[in-house]
């Protein structure tokens, strides 16, 4: 246990935080301590009445073993004693209990009674103090009056350049405005130049396979022929292109006269019969060999259309939703009508990459 001049020092200082909440605090402990007194007067009286546990419940009589004259006790003797037992051990225990906390609540109350004292010597050392405050402070506000007429002056002119500065930073803010724009203007191109030169390096592949496929499945069976831009990036999405249009069971044909001049490129193969002409478009041309113009396959609707007409524009449609990275070359908008006889009867130029 602390001292009582320890005492007094720690709740004079612990009194400058938090004064009432500590003196709750002490009370609480108190009245805590109180609580368990009063628990261990309970074990006590309890202990009491379980001592006379044989006179409260009867015994019963003893018996006799009618083979072996053994005197067997009644069983309830066992109970009383053990209840005579349990009482004892509860009076030890309440009377320790009523002792030791009966000797924190007299603490308790000490140290309540002490941080009391303490709580009002403070207070009074306080308004002692905040009367020779108040006497200071008369003597130190005549001064400040005195000196007020000078004050106003300097305020006058430090409004005036108070004034000037706010000029000076309404125009740098101008001008940090118009830096933060040209900024922002300049990381969304570079975000854009980012992007574009991602692009650029990305591979053309086909997304949406199912898509695709579901499009142009009601045209199984449709001949057509395909060309392709001389390059590797060209080549490996010219073979991709082939693939999908192999599931749905689209007939790739083979020019029949291979061009003297032409160059000819192995795609699907290494087979020379199996070559792909070579074309010079940008993105994917599609074209149909029928004798439609094109005004009047614009005029048509599409299911009055050949079949062949309605396949050409079916795979041109379908393709651009499904080809990455996206772009807004990856598929000619236009179809290209062809009324000459030709390997179509769809052709398919796979450009290179817009």
């Amino acid at each position: 246990m602390m001292n009582a001049p320890s005492i007094s020092m720690a709740l004079r200082f612990v009194s400058t935080l938090s004064s009432p909440s500590i003196r709750d605090e002490l009370q609480s402990v108190r009245n805590h301590f109180f609580s368990l007194l009063i628990v261990c007067t309970v074990l006590v009286a309890v202990g009491v009445i379980l001592e006379d546990a044989d006179r409260w419940f009867p015994s019963g009589k003893p018996t006799v073993d009618r083979d072996t004259g053994v005197v067997i006790a009644n069983p309830s003797v066992k109970w009383q004693k053990m209840l005579v037992h349990l009482g004892w051990l509860l009076i030890i225990v309440g009377v320790v209990g009523e002792g030791f906390f009966e000797t924190d609540i007299f603490w308790a109350d000490e140290t309540l009674e002490t941080f009391d004292n303490t709580l009002l010597a403070i207070t009074t050392d306080q308004a002692g103090s905040a009367a020779k405050s108040a006497t200071t402070a008369h003597v130190e506000a005549d001064a400040a009056v005195s000196s007020s007429s000078n004050a106003l002056n300097l305020a006058t002119g430090a409004r005036k350049e108070a004034d000037s500065f706010e000029k000076d930073i309404v125009s740098v803010k101008k001008h940090a405005a118009d830096a933060e724009s040209l900024l922002a203007a300049a990381l969304k191109e570079a975000a854009a130049a980012q992007a574009e030169l991602v692009r650029i390096n990305t591979p053309r592949s086909l997304t949406n396979e199912d898509a695709l496929i579901a499009a142009l499945s009601s045209f199984k069976g449709t001949e057509y022929t395909i060309y392709a831009f001389e390059d590797d990036e060209t080549i490996q999405f010219t073979r991709q292109v082939g693939e999908v249009l192999g599931k749905i069971e689209w007939v790739r044909k083979q020019p029949v006269n291979h061009s003297i001049g032409v160059t000819y490129l192995n795609v699907f193969s290494s087979d020379f019969k199996d070559a792909v002409p070579v074309c010079i478009e940008t993105g994917v041309q599609v074209s149909v060999q029928t004798k439609e113009s094109i005004a009047e396959i614009g005029s048509t609707p599409p299911q009055n259309l050949p079949k062949v007409v309605q396949a050409a524009i079916a795979l041109r449609d379908a393709l651009p939703s499904s080809v990455l990275p996206p772009h807004e070359r990856n598929v000619s908008k236009s179809l290209v009508v062809d009324t000459e006889p030709n390997e179509g009867p769809v052709s398919i130029c796979v450009g290179k990459k817009p």
